[in-house]
């Protein structure tokens, strides 16, 4: 018989949720390994192939490996009875209709073939017909149990993970299982309830014997360990008789609490709705790809547009100028903004919707009120953001500049020398000591140094020692203890110290440091730690140090009302900023610098100064230094406003050393010509004295050595 008499029943489809069901396929449990028979090998070779293989039947394939026939151990032992010959080829006793298996068939398909199948086995074949496999019963008993394995592991994940007790008892009322959360919603050891009866500990049921599980019951209150219960009870069926029941139960007391969330969550946001309505300001909310999920009655009505028709539409659709979709999308919220809707300026608010950590939207709040107000509140506004944008510049720059010694303006060879020393021991970690008079820009100085250092990332605390009074300047420096004294707060506070810790700590004024202060200081900063005020624990810090003083420390030194070890610890690199009355050429540039800057700031434009103030400024001794001049500036630009800065707009002061000057005009700058040339020639005869060494020459003139390095830079010697 041919291939083309082969006869390969159709087998039925399966419903869709069978297919869903049993996702295993023939190919995942069949039998790969068999011996294939062809046509021409004879019976003895077929009955051995069938005694070594254990099998009932094998395939009977071309030689192309595609299935022929089936030959049996059933139809073998017949044409045996029959008087066959072992030398007949298997061609003549094997079975043509043979109920065949593609590899693509689903697991219950295959079962349902093997069941009714009058042979043990069938053979499984790819889509051309060849003969890749064997689906034995043994298989399917083997998969049988697999799949019984998986579905009882599904069922008891799924029994222990539910939030419900939940028991079964076979129809003797005996408990057989028990999920995890049934110990703890009746508050029993679970192991011991295994195997008892239920009446034993819940009699209150009502179950007595399988007749009474019988009927499902929903929906019983029981009170169990003073615990409130809602119980089902439902009956379990087999072979149409009750073989036990399950009991579900949910503590009434979380229910009772899921309830009244939900109904404080309903009052919640019939309360907001209500808000969001009698609102006088306009506000819509978008998601994070900008899309309106929300308007109020008020903002519907402003854009002159009913609420169903602007939800789901981009933002960008009804105002083209808004910010809202990228707030949504940075984060970053813009509070207090002036915004341009239907050519009126109003007050707009941008905030992000944040959940879990993550931007998900944002709200836009449009501020209505009197148009006249709003632009007089707009001008105001944009004022006041011109300053702030100014600031954040000014900011940006001390914070994000690799070095801002391009902010101390000068044109002084002196100064410019000065500068280079800070720039090159900006990097290393040595205390400076600034010195100089008041308002020359020794807190620049050392806010420069320390941003141009490895700490520049890390705090720069300043901590003025003349401004603090002296009871509390300990605790400002070191911080106290929890309930240090009275007043202090419970959580302690940290000192200045610990808070630049990693950075640097600027002590101004150092002069003006309290005696009984200066030993802790001392301690402090060889030591690198310290003890809060009323504490006992030590903290260790990494702190730069640089200080500053327009006094003479030396002097103090001497009459004891400074330390002279901490003078030592702290003056070990000095440097001397000039006054402005020693960098005279630095004038003109300060000038102008300080009106582009307050021009930024005010709004003002002002175009330059008059010869006349240029003159009367270069004339005026400034002993207030930069600090002085610059507070000079700025009230001429506030007088100004526009065009040039003149002589009446400068502070009355400086008009009245004018007159001076105008009196005497050349007495000040005589005298104070004649002094410096009289130094001079002093500390260069003195010098050569002693063939340069300014040790020698500090000791002869009776100085210190750091006092001669600053009256020569006076005087103009190197």
């Amino acid at each position: 018989m041919g291939v083309e008499n082969l006869k390969i029943p159709t087998i039925f489809q399966l419903d869709d949720y069978t297919k869903r069901r049993f996702k295993m396929r023939i190919t995942d449990v069949m039998t790969r390994e068999f011996p294939r028979l062809r046509r021409e090998d004879n019976v003895r070779q077929g009955l051995n192939y069938l005694k070594d293989s254990k099998l009932d039947a094998l395939p009977v394939v071309d030689g192309e490996q595609r299935l022929v026939g089936y030959f049996t151990r059933s139809r073998l032992y017949r044409g045996l009875l029959n008087g066959a010959s072992l030398d007949d080829p298997v061609s003549q006793h094997m079975v043509t209709e043979v109920i065949s298996l593609r590899f693509d068939d689903a697991y219950q398909k295959v079962m349902d073939i093997v069941r009714c199948s009058p042979v043990s086995s069938a053979p499984v074949l790819d889509r051309d017909g060849r003969v890749i496999g064997l689906f034995t019963k043994l298989d399917g008993v083997r998969s049988l149990f697999n799949e019984s394995d998986r579905l009882s592991g599904e069922l008891q994940a799924i029994f222990n993970a539910m939030h419900s007790g939940l028991i079964t008892i076979n129809s003797e009322g005996m408990v057989t299982h028990i999920n995890a959360s049934s110990p703890r919603i009746l508050n029993l050891a679970g192991p011991e309830i295994i195997g008892k009866n239920i009446n034993s500990f819940w009699p209150g049921l009502g179950i007595k014997d399988a007749d009474s599980m019988a009927a499902p019951r929903i929906g019983i209150k029981q009170v169990f360990n003073d615990a409130p219960l809602l119980v089902n009870i439902t009956p379990i069926h087999a072979k149409e008789a009750v073989s036990g029941a399950t009991i579900a139960f949910q503590d009434l007391t979380e229910l009772e609490r899921v309830a009244r969330e939900l109904e404080t969550v309903k009052e919640l946001h019939e309360t907001l709705s209500t808000i969001l309505e009698i609102a006088y300001n306009g506000i819509v909310v978008v998601n994070e790809e900008g899309t309106v999920t929300l308007v109020n009655r008020p903002f519907a009505e402003f854009i002159g547009q009913p609420v169903k028709d602007v939800l789901g539409r981009h933002i960008t659709e009804i105002f083209d100028n808004t910010r809202l979709h990228i707030v949504a999308k940075t984060g970053v919220p813009e509070t207090s903004d002036v915004q341009v809707i239907h050519n009126n300026h109003f007050i707009v608010s941008r905030l992000p919707i944040v959940k879990d950590s993550r931007v998900v939207g944002a709200v836009g709040k449009i501020y209505f009120a009197n148009a006249r107000e709003t632009e007089e509140l707009a001008h105001k506004l944009g004022s006041l953001k011109k300053k702030v944008e100014y600031y954040r510049d000014e900011l940006n720059k001390v914070r994000g500049v690799e070095s801002n010694f391009d902010e101390i303006i000068t044109s002084s060879g002196n100064m410019e020398m000065i500068k280079k020393e800070a720039s090159q021991l900006a990097p290393t970690s040595c205390t400076i000591l600034l010195r100089g008079e008041s308002g020359t820009g020794k807190e620049l100085f050392a806010q420069a140094i320390h941003t141009a250092s490895k700490r520049r990332s890390q705090p720069f605390i300043r901590v003025n020692c003349a401004a603090i009074p002296e009871n509390l300047l300990e605790s400002e420096l070191f911080g106290y203890a929890p309930g240090a004294f009275t007043g202090a707060t419970q959580k302690g506070k940290p000192g200045r110290f610990e808070l630049a810790s990693g950075g640097t700590l600027f002590l101004d004024e150092i002069g003006d440091m309290p005696l009984p202060l200066q030993a802790k200081i001392l301690r402090a900063i060889e030591t690198r730690q310290f003890e809060r005020v009323g504490g006992t624990e030590t903290i260790k810090v990494d702190v730069r140090i640089i200080s500053a003083t327009n006094k003479d420390l030396e002097r103090a030194v001497k009459q004891g009302a400074f330390r002279e070890d901490l003078y030592y610890r702290l003056n070990v690199v000095e440097l001397w900023i000039p006054s402005l009355r020693e960098r005279r050429t630095d004038l003109e540039l300060l000038v102008n610098h300080f009106i582009l800057r307050f021009n930024s700031m005010f709004g003002t434009q002002v175009t330059g100064i008059t010869p006349e103030a240029q003159q009367l400024i270069l004339n005026y001794g400034w002993p207030g230094n930069v600090r002085e001049l610059e507070n000079a500036i700025e009230r001429g630009v506030h007088l100004a406003v526009v065009g040039q800065l003149g002589v009446e707009h400068l502070p009355r002061h400086i008009n009245g050393a004018r007159l001076a000057m105008l009196e005497q005009p050349n007495r000040s700058d005589s005298y104070r010509l004649k002094k410096e040339l009289s130094d001079r020639e002093i500390i260069v005869n003195t010098l050569n004295k002693v063939k340069g060494n300014k040790s020698e020459a500090a000791k002869i003139l009776g100085i210190s050595r750091s006092t001669l390095y600053e009256k020569m830079r006076r005087v103009g010697l190197s």
